[in-house]
């Protein structure tokens, strides 16, 4: 076979030509709807995302930066919306919850927040689960008339746990921080609740795990509704 006629059949094929309209129409990106948070409603178009918070687990410090975090960027829009002439009413955050508890620092880190965006936007909460220890708080701080709980939810409160080792010094002054943070424990719980000083005291002189139902939780104060 001749050299030139068989480069001519290995010869790849030419691509098609692509019209510009056609290449413009293949590049463009993939348009997506938005998401819009807690925005004047413009039609049906519109798809408003809700504003969720959830804390599921240990209470910690990477959990707790989480939620906070997400309390603020929607504080934030809600003060955004607030500014403007004739606000629309501002839909609340759901903040979800269950959990065995754990730091009560990190716990008052929310509380603290929520309590101040009491003004601005209306924080629900929702245990589900269990909710236990600093995660008691965190449920009854949620807006008065909507703390819902599950059914088989189980709620948990004891008294402030601590280890520490040193020196005697060291020792007497880390009980003190931890007296501290019980007293403000129970303050807490007074202003949030049903429950009084003294009756929190009687539980956490029992020296046990004292645990709710859903039905004793709403009875205490520490939610309102059952789910």
């Amino acid at each position: 076979m001749p050299r030139k006629k068989k480069q001519e059949e290995e010869a790849p094929e030419a691509p098609e030509e692509v019209s510009p309209a056609e290449q413009e129409e293949t590049e463009a990106p993939m348009e997506h709807p938005p998401i819009i948070f807690n925005l004047p409603g413009a039609g049906d178009s519109e798809i408003r995302a809700p504003k969720l918070v959830t804390l599921y687990g240990d209470i910690d410090e990477e959990k707790c930066a989480e939620a906070v975090n997400s309390l603020l960027m929607y504080n934030s829009t809600s003060q955004a919306i607030l500014a403007i002439e004739d606000p629309p009413p501002i839909d609340p955050v759901k903040m979800y919850i269950s959990t065995w508890g754990g730091s009560a620092a990190d716990m008052f880190s929310v509380y603290d927040l929520v309590k101040s965006m009491r003004t601005t936007t209306p924080v629900h909460t929702v245990g589900l689960g269990k909710v236990m220890s600093a995660g008691v708080v965190l449920l009854a701080c949620g807006e008065k008339g909507n703390r819902k709980i599950g059914a088989n939810c189980r709620v948990m409160f004891h008294g402030v746990q601590a280890g520490h080792a040193g020196t005697i010094y060291n020792l007497e002054n880390e009980m003190e921080e931890a007296k501290w943070t019980q007293k403000r424990y129970i303050e807490a719980l007074v202003e949030e609740t049903n429950m009084s000083a003294s009756y929190l005291r009687k539980l956490i002189d029992r020296k046990l795990n004292v645990y709710f139902s859903a039905e004793q939780a709403i009875e205490l104060g520490i939610a309102d509704e059952i789910i």
